[in-house]
């Protein structure tokens, strides 16, 4: 008995845990009090728990293991742990109510240790489907900072109902109904929690399309207003030019004459009021238009003080579509020009470095910024005032890097927040295997 109640608990902490880490992406706190706290508390509670008359569930001392254990916003990991709880008591009870029904002794499954290890048989499989899984964690991370409090509203309630509701199932049996009965009864249940279960997917899938198009949509102006804002741009470079080269020669007629009659000091003021014209004609040009106008963009917006660096060129046939390079770059340029700005450096600056061709595609971007925590840099925000229409740049970047099976690695050090992106031409690595 002693060893199935280890087991019971044991096994229900590392299948939270894997489920919170391989599947879900919740990043292992490195804080040594935290980590030291979690494992007291799981080996306390537990010789509390065997001692108590009445077995007190563990569900909350799970829940407060985790979110010592892991980073996140805590109120990710208690809803993510209540719903932990539920569906496998919903599992175990759905096993349990199949069983009923294909038995004429309903009472038999209810017995020590069966439930038991029905727990332990379950908790083994969801520490096995989670690694499976491991690969999809990025997915997870980007659907659980998707999620509004709506939505957690309505997987809680749907995840609640179905428990309660496979847990009342075997109340409606009686002892003149026969298996059929209780299979149509099972059956019944079972019809309800999967179109429960079913509403819940559309809904999500509705509501990430709708998020989606919005995401693209806000994207689409965007790369509209930055090309008219970079044509506006060089048509006033131009006609400052071409104002300047018209009254160059009468400038240059002018300073001659000063010479001539030996008026320094007119002199110098005339060429001191020349430098005061300040003539932009310099712009930034990687390789892509674009992607140009996006930078330029950027500098135009930079306070005077801050410095920008850039260095390497698109090739010509980048495998990135100019959609994706737009997200990629404004969303990265955008939050790198946001922290800056809040940022209290004395010498701030951005630098951005590009490798682009046709099989491989590295950007990084490098800020001045504000000291960082770790679990902070998985769950960036937005300091925009606006933050219904703003906020969903790193998830627009995700969406882009998982899209192309790349990698990015978000970083802070020495006072400087950078991104890492890195994504390989596949199908191109593809044709020169098969060749």
């Amino acid at each position: 008995m002693k060893f199935i109640h280890i087991s019971v608990y044991t096994l229900e902490l590392v299948a939270m845990s894997a489920v919170f880490f391989f599947l879900l992406g919740f990043p292992l706190s490195k804080n040594p009090v935290r980590q030291f706290s979690a494992i007291s508390l799981s080996i306390i509670w537990y010789f509390i728990w065997k001692t108590l008359f009445y077995l007190f569930p563990n569900t909350l001392i799970a829940i407060i293991v985790m979110t010592l254990l892991f980073d996140d916003k805590i109120q990710y990991k208690i809803y993510w742990g209540i719903i932990f709880i539920f569906a496998e008591g919903f599992i175990n009870k759905l096993i349990c109510t199949i069983l009923f029904s294909l038995t004429d002794k309903l009472d038999k499954w209810c017995l020590f240790p069966i439930p038991h290890i029905l727990d332990c048989t379950i908790f083994v499989i969801m520490i096995l489907i989670s690694f499976i899984l491991k690969n999809y964690k990025e997915n997870c991370i980007n659907f659980i900072h998707d999620i509004n409090f709506m939505g957690y509203a309505i997987i809680m309630s749907i995840t609640v109902i179905d428990f309660f509701l496979m847990l009342s199932a075997p109340n409606f049996y009686y002892d003149n109904v026969n298996r059929a009965g209780r299979l149509f009864i099972v059956n019944t249940v079972l019809l309800l929690i999967i179109i429960t279960i079913v509403m819940l997917i559309l809904y999500f899938s509705l509501r990430h399309s709708f998020q989606k198009l919005r995401r693209m949509d806000a994207i689409n102006q965007k790369s509209l207003e930055l090309e008219k804002e970079q044509y506006l741009s060089l048509q006033q470079k131009n006609n400052d030019l071409r104002k300047f080269r018209h009254d160059f020669h009468n400038h240059i007629l002018s300073l001659q004459e000063l010479v001539q009659k030996e008026q320094y000091t007119e002199l110098a003021d005339y060429i001191h009021s020349l430098s005061l014209e300040q003539i932009q004609t310099y712009t930034v040009s990687v390789g892509n238009i674009i992607i140009d106008a996006i930078i330029n963009h950027t500098i135009s917006k930079l306070n005077p003080s801050v410095q920008f660096h850039y260095s390497g060129q698109f090739s010509k046939n980048c495998f990135l579509t100019d959609m994706d390079l737009c997200i990629l770059f404004s969303n990265l340029l955008d939050n790198a020009a946001e922290a800056v700005n809040l940022c209290n450096a004395p010498d701030k600056e951005i630098n951005l470095d590009i490798t682009a061709d046709k099989s491989i595609f590295i950007l990084s971007v490098e800020n001045s910024s504000r000291p960082y925590l770790s679990e902070e840099l998985h769950n960036l925000q937005t300091h925009k005032a606006d933050k219904k229409n703003h906020g969903f740049g790193l998830a627009n970047i995700r969406d882009v890097v998982n899209k192309y099976h790349g990698a990015m690695d978000l970083k802070y050090e020495d006072g400087f927040f950078s991104v890492y992106i890195s994504i390989q031409n596949l199908k191109n690595n593809k044709k020169e295997i098969s060749l």
